[in-house]
């Protein structure tokens, strides 16, 4: 998370979101509690540099680290159905934007999750091929 502060990292997922991931970009104005819990996890720096640890060290996906948090916390996250496919794949592009998109990750892992977890079978962990990127 060096050189990114949460307010700068809010201004530039409402900013560039929708150009990356124009099929979700409702997601930004949904009132999904999904919604709410990604915006808050940005803003609980302790809980970013976990995200951020687990991704960089034992390539846990975000998403994953999102969701096992957000399932124990009241109100808790409620398991999306098929029918609401769209919320899950929105919930990925939200923590991919924000690996790829504003920390520069370079690559994407599509990776099973142990169990599924609140619906959710898979997720990206991402990697940093060059040196130098924040």
């Amino acid at each position: 998370m060096a050189n990114h502060n949460l307010t700068d990292l809010e201004k530039k997922i409402y900013e560039g979101f929708g150009y990356v991931y124009r099929a979700n970009q409702a997601f930004l104005t949904s009132d999904s509690i999904y919604r709410q819990r990604c915006f808050e996890a940005i803003h609980d720096e302790a809980l970013m540099r976990h995200i951020i640890f687990n991704n960089d060290y034992l390539k846990i996906p975000p998403v994953y680290t999102f969701l096992c948090y957000y399932a124990n916390q009241e109100p808790k996250l409620p398991a999306v159905s098929r029918e609401e496919a769209w919320l899950k794949k929105s919930v990925g592009a939200f923590w991919g934007f924000v690996f790829r998109k504003v920390f520069l990750y370079d690559d994407a892992h599509n990776d099973l999750l142990p169990g599924k977890l609140l619906g959710f079978r898979t997720a990206s962990f991402f990697s940093q091929i060059s040196s130098g990127k924040s």
